[in-house]
């Protein structure tokens, strides 16, 4: 993923738990999450892709929402590796949502509210 984090994220970002290989995913949750053993690149930073969302909001081409985010999709090249890239606002895969300088912390919040909803699921249908 983006390189800034890398160096201080010492968790996976599937699922939270310790990356002993260095990188922001184990093989398994990135087989989950992106279908490939290594998550693909992002060859933006994080200012990049907040410009980029912030575009896409004043073009009125987003994906629905107040939040600023991009859609985005597997590029599969000649390369070895994968990489994601922006796409039109309806043809991704995937919806990246960058920190905001008001809510920097709203995509982390956002997400780790899915996985505790995504729990509380799981929780039901084994009580039920």
């Amino acid at each position: 993923m983006c390189n800034q984090y890398q160096s201080r994220m010492s968790k996976c970002l599937y699922c939270y738990k310790e990356v002993s290989t260095g990188g922001d995913f184990h093989e398994e949750c990135s087989l989950k999450f992106f279908r490939t053993k290594t998550a693909p690149r992002i060859d933006y930073s994080i200012q990049e892709m907040a410009k980029l969302a912030q575009q896409v909001v004043e073009r009125r081409i987003s994906v629905p929402g107040v939040q600023p985010k991009l859609s985005m999709s597997v590029l599969e090249d000649n390369r070895k590796d994968q990489r994601l890239t922006v796409v039109g606002a309806l043809g991704g895969n995937y919806i990246f949502k960058p920190p905001s300088e008001d809510f920097s912390e709203m995509p982390a919040n956002e997400h780790v509210t899915m996985k505790m909803a995504n729990y509380l699921i799981l929780m039901l249908f084994l009580i039920l």
